[in-house]
């Protein structure tokens, strides 16, 4: 092969590899945002507290969503919702005071087996 040639083959090679590596780059980024919690906000009203959000699934497959909503109260107990591909779900939970243990509302959104939730929120409440 004269010079010509490995040159051309070498910066070929390199373009492909830049390539890759911005694919595999935007993939993983694209990626994490395919479950978002969206429109989440804990209100207080007279006698009761109301948290509310949506769960939107960006993806071409359904998911499996674990909610947690941690009062401290051992009664309450997460919630497990299959989200359709490109779907969301509106999830409104209310809480009495008198299930508030410590002055916090913590909630987690789990996304199948994912390592890492989807959302953690942390509210301080009187």
């Amino acid at each position: 092969m004269n010079r010509l040639n490995v040159k051309l083959v070498v910066m070929v090679s390199l373009a492909v590899l830049v390539a890759l590596v911005a694919g595999i780059g935007y993939w993983s980024v694209s990626r994490s945002r395919l479950s978002e919690v969206e429109r989440e906000r804990l209100s207080r009203l007279e006698d009761r507290w109301v948290l509310e959000l949506d769960i939107v699934n960006r993806d071409v497959v359904e998911h499996t969503y674990i909610i947690k909503v941690d009062t401290g109260d051992p009664g309450r107990k997460p919630l497990e919702v299959r989200v359709l591909a490109g779907s969301r779900f509106m999830y409104t939970a209310i809480i009495r005071p008198q299930e508030i243990m410590v002055k916090e509302v913590v909630l987690e959104v789990w996304r199948d087996s994912d390592p890492e939730p989807v959302q953690v929120s942390k509210y301080y409440v009187d």
